[in-house]
Formats: structure tokens, C-alpha cells, sequence
């Protein structure tokens, strides 16, 4: 938490938003901590090698030859970044990974996937990412996180209520939770599981059960509480007894907002 003291002076309206600005800034974390500065001026370029653009992967390309626990391969990805570089690998706007780039090039093992279409992005920054379309087709049912989503300029979920375009479907004041929809093609009545893992604190789990309606999954609430990292990943089931597996979603999320005290 953040904390600005102003001591023994009147202050003006003007100078809390100014205040508040440099607040903001000192909160803007650097999308490549820990790594070299960028020198390209915000430019990159590369190309998804494995899988690549346009692909289709079927079982046999899973690290395990089975789809049984869901589909993973290793995605590389050559891109003309400096090394130890941070980039994030995202899928349908969740990002799934983070790593650095060596000898022009980054590597994501085992990254899951789900079944059908799913867009790939390695993300540098807001105006340096790559992009790739590849589908899977394991045979079992589509199962997607579609929301909440992040990305280069929305990377943690905040505590701005959603009537206002925020992530917080709770009251204020009350833990923070977020909306999680799920997408699938299983029928009506089916279940859908949400397994949330709060990975930066205990690391316990917790699942979370709904029913596909209209192909459709609302966990109107799911708590993710204290601020930190969560992992996210759903799993549908159909009436053959099929499961289909999401990717496994990373959020993190800063719902505290500062506290500014004025004495």
C-alpha cells in the first residue's frame, strides 16, 4: 500500500491531483522489471516458430501425446528483443506465461491451450507484441475463460466497480471479487468447473461449479482476495463424459487504492 503524508500545510485542490498523478505513475510498474532496457523505441519484430501462424495441433503434438489432462506444448517464439527481456505470452488476452528472451528468441514450456481457435500474443508492451492464430483439436469441448480479461495497458485487475468499467463485482468495502465467464459448446445443464489458485499467498485452491447454459458459464463473483496473483483455469464436461480444459489464466490484481492523509 502506498501512503503520501502532507504535513503542516493547506492544500489546495489542485495540488491533490497533482498528488495524485505522481501516485499514479509511482504505481506504474515497468512491463520488463528486471530486465534490459528497451532500445527500439517501442518497435519489434519475430514470428511464432512453434506452433506456428495458422496451424492446426492435434494430440500428437501435446509434450505428453494425451489431451486426457488437458492440451500443452512448448511455444517458442523468435522476436528481436535484447536479452533477459521480459515478455509475457498471452491467449484470447489471459496472459498464461512470462519469460525472457535469449539469442533472439523466447521459449514457454508446456503452455496450455484450449480446444478451437486460440490467439497468441507475445507481449512486450502496449506498441511491441506478436501475434499468431492456431487451433487445437483434441476432440473434447470447447471451454474458454472469456472475462475477466487483461492485457498491455489493463495488466491487473483493479478496484474500480464494473458499473464503471472496473473489475470489482463486490460492494466497497467487501473482499474483492471479480465476474468469471466461461465459454463452451457442451449442452445445456452440463457442468463447468472453475478452479482458482491464489499463487502468490497459500497457494490453496479453490473450485468453483456452475451449469452451462446456452453455452454459457456466469461465476458472478469469484473472490480474489488478498491483492496478489491468481491462476485460473475451467473445465467442461459433457454429456460423453469428455472434458475440455482452458488455459490456465493468470490475474493479478491490485484492488487497494492508496491512502493519502493530510495532517
Amino acid at each position: 500500500m502506498r501512503r503520501l503524508t502532507l504535513v503542516g500545510r493547506s492544500v489546495s485542490f489542485s495540488s491533490l491531483v497533482a498528488a495524485s498523478a505522481v501516485l499514479a505513475l509511482a504505481g506504474c510498474g515497468d512491463n520488463k522489471s528486471g530486465g534490459n532496457p528497451r532500445s527500439d523505441g517501442g518497435i519489434c519484430s519475430g514470428s511464432f516458430v512453434s506452433p506456428a501462424d495458422l496451424s492446426t495441433l492435434t494430440e500428437t503434438a501435446d509434450t505428453t501425446m494425451s489431451c486426457a489432462d488437458g492440451f500443452q506444448t512448448n511455444v517458442t517464439v523468435a522476436i528481436s528483443e535484447p536479452d533477459d527481456t521480459k515478455i509475457d505470452l498471452l491467449v484470447g488476452g489471459t496472459k498464461v506465461a512470462t519469460a525472457m528472451a535469449k539469442g533472439a528468441k523466447v521459449v514457454f514450456p508446456a503452455v496450455q491451450l484450449a480446444e478451437g481457435a486460440n490467439m497468441l500474443k507475445a507481449s512486450v508492451s502496449a506498441t511491441c507484441s506478436i501475434a499468431a492464430t492456431v487451433t487445437v483439436n483434441c476432440n473434447v469441448p470447447v471451454c474458454t475463460i472469456s472475462k475477466p480479461t487483461v492485457s498491455a495497458t489493463h495488466p491487473k485487475l483493479n478496484g474500480v466497480p464494473a458499473a464503471n468499467g472496473g473489475d470489482r463485482a463486490s460492494a466497497a468495502g467487501a473482499a474483492f471479487q471479480a465476474e468469471f465467464d466461461v465459454m463452451t459448446d457442451i449442452e445445456d445443464g452440463q457442468n463447468v468447473d472453475l478452479k482458482v489458485t491464489a499463487t502468490s499467498a497459500s497457494n490453496t485452491s479453490v473450485v468453483y461449479t456452475g451449469k452451462s447454459v446456452s453455452g454459457k458459464v456466469v461465476f458472478a463473483g469469484i473472490t480474489l482476495s488478498p491483492d496478489g496473483d491468481y491462476a485460473a483455469e475451467a473445465t467442461c464436461t459433457n454429456k460423453a463424459a469428455r472434458v475440455g480444459h482452458s488455459t490456465k489464466g493468470m490475474f493479478s490484481v491490485d484492488a487497494t487504492p492508496p491512502v493519502l492523509t493530510i495532517s
